[in-house]
């Protein structure tokens, strides 16, 4: 799973998936899990224009590509992801 999974962002590039949990019956579906930090560094800012979620899905042989806008995900002032 770790090598067909990644968050892509301007300010870190490629990052690498630390944990996966499989679909559980709680009904949140699979859980990926991403370092908030690479090289002492946030992966993402809110000013980033993007961030990028890639997955490899053997079931359909192609990659799945998810954009999420940085600036959109703040709670009080505070970046929430």
């Amino acid at each position: 799973m770790k090598e067909s999974v990644y968050l892509i962002a301007r300010r870190s590039g490629r990052v690498h998936l630390t944990q996966y949990f499989p679909p559980s019956p709680d009904g949140m579906g699979a859980k990926f899990v991403f370092p908030r930090k690479v090289n002492g560094e946030e992966i993402a800012a809110p000013q980033d224009e993007t961030l990028r979620f890639e997955f490899y899905c053997p079931v359909i042989n192609d990659k799945l590509f998810l954009e999420f806008k940085p600036a959109k995900m703040v709670y009080e002032g505070q970046p929430s992801y």
